[in-house]
């Protein structure tokens, strides 16, 4: 029967099954193997460990609403040996079935994969296999992710490689020298001056093949490098990966007239629709940003919906554009590595909604990291009141003072894991604690247990999610305590009243607010209401 069907309908079919059930479909008869088996190959997520979506209920990647296949591996036996045999078995079959290689068009792989079985799973694509006097390459591959890697990048844009990298090619990643942040010692045993000579001449030799691509990573700043002058790329995904300024001198010689590009000289940037911001500097500072002119890079971008900050400087002209000037934006992230109370101030303070969010009304998506270092305050609402005379005594009362809440601190935190330097001090009478970081620290521990802590339904965001099993024995073993699931569920559900204040402040002021997370916790919104829930329930997570 589903030999009648049209193609689009017969892929909604496919991924409604879960992995298992799609390799049984293959098995019932040769029709459906000729039909589905390019659903199979078609998008490939070469992945080590399991990972979640949104839709499970056993927590257990089964490969159910994806339309990624994943590497399946023996549950049994050493990891590396799992891996190996998993993807070994992967490269035999298409040695012996070179047409599967027509069907890979999307690759992505775990960052855990040895990287011999990469590069090899890449010979195959660029090379091809032979077949009753027919060559078998991947003509149709459109991206594969090189995490990073230099040898994979540089196997990928060889100018042998023309006729696999051609114009399907939808996304590239041009990785740095080193996947770390560079330190004064090692800066010497880099050749930057070759790297970004290489990048540009070879990005400029075979522009052609890559002129369709539409999703772009970079580590170097396109304005000062001489990167696609007048070329247009309409690009819907650029991250851009911020590095020390020190190497801006090897890429300026690279432009020949000295002068900046300018961000409509690179991009058609009207087609641009995610943007995300990397921070690699040891010692953020915004002066770093100023020649990436990034201002008016999101002036221009009217039609971005997508923006992401990771680990980076505090700027707040930038914060300012953001806020006031992005009115498209539904998916938005704010990671800034020296979180300060200017951020706090400028997001939150007490404006009317109407006048402070109006620019923001169709974002659905929010995620806030704002426990850093220089920032022991996981209510961060409380900022609000930071001129009041009685601020300390205000920040030192529990955000929320249930019953549920007061017995946990109580009977749970007090009596079984700050029981002993460092104890929290909690006063019953006014409700307080005298510092909230051991409460912090125990949090950051409660959270390493969270799925998603980034996305709700990004496929590849998670790795090898403890339960809670795993989560009681590390407390207690971190803790000296004899923690109970009734005692983390007690402290689960304190976790998330702890931070009310802000899930409410965020969901009042957003309208169309769907998924909110704040410093790693995340919650949806019930239905049309204002009120918020757990992404996961306690129960499904033990």
């Amino acid at each position: 029967m589903l030999d009648q069907f049209p193609d689009d309908i017969n892929l909604i079919i496919w991924n409604s099954l879960t992995q298992t059930d799609r390799l049984n479909l293959l098995l019932i008869k040769k029709s459906y193997n000729k039909i589905f088996t390019k659903h199979l190959y078609k998008n490939l997520f070469l992945n080590d460990q399991r990972v979640l979506t949104l839709h499970q209920k056993d927590y257990l990647y089964d490969g159910k609403f994806s339309e990624y296949s994943y590497l399946k591996f023996d549950k049994q036996g050493e990891r590396f040996k799992k891996t190996y045999t998993s993807m070994r078995i992967l490269i035999n079959t298409l040695k012996n079935k070179p047409e599967c290689l027509l069907f890979i068009e999307n690759v992505k792989n775990s960052w855990h994969l040895n990287i011999d079985l990469k590069l090899e799973f890449l010979n195959l694509l660029i090379h091809g296999v032979s077949k009753n006097d027919l060559l078998y390459k991947g003509f149709n591959l459109k991206s594969f992710e090189n995490n990073l890697n230099i040898q994979i990048f540089n196997k990928l844009v060889k100018s042998d490689c023309d006729n696999i990298v051609s114009s399907n090619f939808k996304a590239l990643d041009i990785p740095f020298l080193t996947r770390l942040p560079i330190s004064e010692k090692l800066e010497n045993s880099f050749d930057f001056n070759g790297y970004f000579g290489n990048i540009s001449n070879t990005f400029n030799k075979i522009l052609n093949p890559f002129s369709n691509i539409m999703s772009l990573t970079i580590h170097f700043n396109p304005l000062i490098m001489n990167f696609c002058k007048k070329k247009k790329l309409k690009l819907k995904y650029l991250c851009l990966n911020i590095r020390e300024k020190e190497f801006d001198d090897s890429m300026k010689y690279l432009n020949s007239n000295g002068e900046l590009n300018c961000w409509d000289d690179i991009l058609d940037i009207s087609h641009l629709k995610t943007l995300e911001l990397v921070s690699w500097l040891p010692n953020p500072q915004a002066a770093f940003l100023k020649d990436f002119e990034l201002e008016k890079l999101l002036r221009l971008a009217k039609n971005i919906e997508v923006l992401k900050t990771f680990s980076f400087p505090y700027f707040s002209k930038l914060m300012s554009v953001i806020l006031n000037e992005c009115s498209l934006l539904k998916d938005l992230r704010l990671d800034f590595f020296d979180l300060t109370q200017a951020f706090t101030r400028l997001f939150i303070e007490k404006h009317s909604a109407i006048e402070k969010y109006s620019s923001l009304c169709n974002l659905e998506k929010l995620h806030i990291e704002m426990v850093t270092v220089s920032y022991k305050d996981p209510d961060f609402l409380i900022y609000l009141l930071r001129d009041h005379p009685q601020f300390d005594k205000i920040r030192s009362t529990l955000p929320c003072t249930c019953d549920e809440c007061i017995f946990t601190v109580t009977e749970i935190l007090s009596e079984k894991i700050f029981f002993k330097p460092p104890f929290i001090e909690f006063d019953p009478v006014q409700k307080s604690l005298k510092s909230y970081v051991a409460l912090y620290l125990l949090f950051k521990e409660m959270m390493y247990v969270m799925p998603h802590k980034s996305s709700f339904d990004n496929l590849f965001v998670q790795y090898g999610i403890l339960n809670f099993e795993q989560l009681k024995n590390h407390l207690n073993s971190l803790y000296s305590s004899d923690l109970t699931v009734f005692d983390l569920k007690k402290i689960y559900d304190f976790m998330l009243h702890f931070y009310k204040r802000g899930f409410s402040f965020m969901f009042n002021n957003f309208p169309k607010l769907k998924y909110l997370n704040l410093n790693d916790l995340p919650v949806t919104k019930k239905g049309q209401t204002k009120e918020f829930k757990q992404c996961f329930e306690f129960e499904d997570l033990v």
